[in-house]
């Protein structure tokens, strides 16, 4: 598979979370709003300097691009 970081797919791409870097209130941020390992996440909007807008969990996010940059996923 190819892993890769959420900031590098285009709007459109279908992924699943394979792997989360950083610190514990990274961590517990993110998962509580599910942002969990194996969990499929569509990219809606990807736009440089703009926040990434993705689906996952039937729910639309804005997640930061310094965030997403630690959220590393497989396309599939």
């Amino acid at each position: 598979m190819n892993t890769k970081a959420l900031t590098q797919l285009a709007s459109g791409t279908n992924s699943r979370i394979v792997r989360i870097r950083g610190g514990h209130h990274f961590l517990s941020r993110v998962t509580s709003i599910g942002f969990t390992i194996g969990t499929p996440v569509l990219v809606l909007q990807n736009y440089r300097r703009l926040p990434l807008l993705v689906y996952l969990r039937d729910t639309q996010v804005a997640i930061d691009r310094r965030e997403a940059e630690k959220i590393y996923v497989d396309e599939t």
